[in-house]
């Protein structure tokens, strides 16, 4: 139990190994590559994306022709009649096109081809009544139907006279629709086709359309619902077939390229053999477009742009395009798509909530036309995880020296620098460098830190005051705890403190007939008005001996008043034993009197006793001349003594200088004074008359001038008592010293320094 309890004390509550456990969760789960640190990444690629999107050329190299509301106000619901259709690519084609490119699928045949329309009729006529008969005029218009052409003939036709690439839907699920890509896919390195995104089926288009087109693509975006657009496959898998998106194969059929190449990471020999090959790029035509592993472009959003889009009105509704339209088309790669709510093709991208899908496909190629990407490296996730690890340990080792400031300025620093190197590899290198895994670890173990720290504080703060809430007053313990390094030093320190010792006059005679459990009573209700007064007035109680109590002043709270505070306490420790006596004297007993020294010297303060049991306490010659000086009241006849020191620096007090010793135990001389009352009772006649006589009787005194010694001792002990002072039993203790020098003479080296010869 001990052990853990230092465990407890020791580790639990120490801020590092908080923090380290922190830090070790966060590289752990980073190391997992836990699914949250993608999503706050991806959330802040975006935020970069719409901070700063990719610049948009209004002269660059896609246009959309768009089936909007008013182009299916105009011309009717979709789908249109392939003759529509097949009219819009040969005015698109004829303008000059480099490609043209469907983000629809012809998945089934025209219901509206003239077949299709007389099958119809013959099917239901008879159920509407409306049979015809050989010779009804109905008959002879659906004879004549049968002349008309198929509008999906009529679409292949058109289809096949100019670089058209058709839209295909590839899908998580088994279709019947084979898909065939019209063109190969050579490879440059290890075969990387099961790094590829995988597709079980495919909405594809019908026979005739199909083999008629220049080029087929996927048009699928693959985002789950409601999920927002961020990569896109380039390159899929279908059946073991390697089906490229819309966007690159209108790209490779704009550029008249027969086939494509595929870059697997081996291909340079600069590979980590301890890994497995990833796609890196694919090239097109002249054109390379880096990869993701999976075969993937990041999108560099430039964001919606409505100079790329032309309804499909303006191309349909004249006889003819207008020559500005016309140039709009040329040596352009077009677009055929929809932006119609109800047609249900519109996803969201990082700087859109809803964009066409058909304008994602516009972005893509837009980016590969101006090689303007956005990369993830394959050594961003070891960077990050690197600096992670070194902004963890950097905190730990400062919390360890429990530098808190100092841990806090490098967090609040590191992440910042984390955040702008984040963003400077975004804004000037194209790169994705992510500062959120590092940034939250970092943040985290700090916060841990810290708190443990707060914790570890307020169980400090709970021992502090445990330690000294009965010693001490209690804006004493505030200071304390506001900076205790000041306030305590560890192992002690060395101060001049103020250290007063108070006892009661003959104590054990007033006690002597009560019994035990009064004489506790007693002393508590002695003792708490005299500990209120210590604490009152900022100082230190250091223990209870008995009937007496020795406090100090300047520890453990620096008191530069502290000899004046200390001289305060004790005069109104004489007026609380009064009101002591006031209680008691009903009881029957007699009043008690208290004596009080104080002494001003350089003392060694701190924790002091065993390893069992420390107190706060002080020691020193001072505290002992404090207590000796103490026991000197009794013959004195004095309340209240106090060192020389102590007088000198006692500004608030007058004092009246007594005599000098030599204490019990110490050779060192040691002038005492007695307290009179405060700072104006120096100014009275009275305290200059009592001051003159005492003094010029002490001068005498000492030069054994009996006579004159006699004569001011003489007029002090007829003064009346001032303030605290009463000269009469003083001055006859002086006469009585004087008529026995006068018996007996001192020796010739007498220096007139009492020598007191017990406690």
């Amino acid at each position: 139990m001990r052990s853990l309890g230092y465990f407890y004390r020791y580790f639990l509550l120490f801020p590092a190994f908080g923090a380290f456990v922190v830090s070790s969760l966060f590289a752990l789960a980073f190391i997992a590559r836990l699914p949250a640190f993608d999503a706050m990444n991806e959330a802040l690629f975006d935020q970069y994306q719409v901070l700063q999107p990719r610049a948009f050329d209004p002269n660059g190299v896609v246009r959309i022709v768009n089936i909007d509301e008013p182009s299916l106000k105009e011309f009717g619901q979709w789908p249109w009649p392939r003759t529509y259709v097949s009219e819009l690519v040969d005015r698109i084609g004829s303008a000059g096109a480099a490609a043209i490119a469907f983000d629809i699928a012809f998945a089934e045949p025209d219901r509206t081809s003239p077949e299709r329309v007389r099958q119809s009729w013959l099917q239901y006529s008879e159920r509407f009544g409306a049979a015809p008969t050989p010779n009804s005029q109905a008959f002879v218009d659906m004879l004549s139907i049968e002349n008309l052409p198929d509008h999906d003939e009529l679409a292949a036709d058109t289809f096949s006279r100019y670089p058209v690439v058709l839209g295909a839907f590839l899908t998580s699920f088994e279709n019947p629709g084979a898909l065939r890509p019209s063109a190969g896919v050579s490879a440059q390195g290890s075969d990387v086709r099961d790094r590829l995104t995988q597709f079980e089926g495919a909405v594809v288009n019908i026979e005739n359309i199909s083999t008629s087109a220049a080029g087929v693509g996927s048009v699928s975006l693959s985002p789950a619902e409601g999920e927002v657009v961020r990569r896109v496959p380039m390159l899929s898998i279908l059946n073991d077939a390697i089906i490229p998106a819309m966007a690159v194969e209108a790209l490779r059929v704009a550029q008249g390229a027969g086939s494509y190449v595929l870059r697997a990471t081996d291909a340079s020999g600069e590979f980590d053999a301890s890994s497995a090959a990833e796609v890196s790029s694919m090239r097109v035509g002249a054109l390379v477009v880096p990869l993701d592993g999976d075969g993937s472009i990041r999108v560099k959003f430039a964001g919606h742009q409505p100079q790329r889009f032309i309804s499909a009105t303006e191309v349909l509704s004249k006889t003819q395009l207008s020559p500005a339209l016309a140039n709009e088309f040329l040596g352009r790669i077009v677009l055929i798509g929809t932006s119609a709510a109800g047609l249900r093709d519109l996803v969201g991208t990082p700087v859109d909530n809803v964009v066409a899908g058909v304008e994602v496909h516009a972005e893509i190629i837009e980016q590969i036309v101006e090689q303007d990407f956005l990369t993830r490296p394959d050594w961003a996730w070891d960077t990050e995880f690197i600096l992670l690890v070194i902004l963890c340990v950097t905190s730990c080792i400062l919390q360890a020296r429990q530098s808190q400031a100092t841990a806090l300025v490098f967090a609040l620093a590191a992440i910042g620098a984390a955040f702008y190197g984040s963003w400077y590899s975004f804004r000037e290198l194209d790169t994705l460098l992510s500062p959120v895994g590092p940034a939250l670890a970092l943040g985290s173990t700090h916060l841990v830190g810290t708190a443990f720290s707060f914790f570890d504080a307020e169980r400090s703060k709970r021992e502090i005051t445990r330690q000294f809430e009965h010693f001490v007053a209690p804006e004493v313990i505030r200071d304390i705890i506001e900076d205790p390094e000041k306030q305590l030093t560890p192992g002690g320190d060395r101060r001049e403190l103020s250290v007063l010792f108070l006892d009661v006059v003959n104590f054990s005679s007033h006690t002597e007939t009560m019994e035990p459990e009064e004489t506790v009573e007693f002393l508590n209700t002695l003792l708490d008005p005299l500990t209120e007064a210590v604490l009152r007035n900022q100082g230190t109680v250091d223990k209870y001996i008995g009937d007496s109590i020795m406090a100090f002043w300047n520890a453990p709270r620096e008191t530069p008043n502290k000899e004046n505070l200390a001289i305060k306490t004790a005069i109104e420790c004489l007026e609380a034993v009064k009101s002591v006596n006031l209680h008691y004297r009903a009881r029957g007993y007699p009043e008690i009197e208290i004596c009080v020294g104080i002494n001003t010297g350089y003392c060694s303060v701190g924790n002091i006793g065993s390893t069992r049991r420390l107190s706060y306490s002080c020691v020193g010659d001072p505290v002992n001349l404090a207590s000796r000086i103490e026991g000197l009241t009794r013959q004195y006849k004095v309340p209240i003594l106090i060192g020389e020191t102590t007088a000198e620096a006692a500004d608030d007090f007058s004092c009246v200088e007594i005599d000098l010793v030599s204490v019990k135990g110490r050779h060192q001389v040691e002038r005492i004074l007695a307290v009179v009352g405060s700072a104006e009772i120096g100014d009275t006649e009275a305290f200059f008359e009592l001051d003159y006589n005492f003094g010029a009787g002490r001068d005498a005194y000492m030069r054994q001038e009996w006579d004159d010694a006699e004569g001011y001792f003489t007029k002090c002990a007829n003064l009346d008592q001032l303030g605290l002072f009463d000269p009469k039993p003083t001055a006859r203790l002086f006469l009585e010293r004087v008529a026995s020098y006068r018996r007996e003479p001192p020796d010739a080296i007498w220096d007139g320094v009492f020598t007191a010869t017990r406690k």
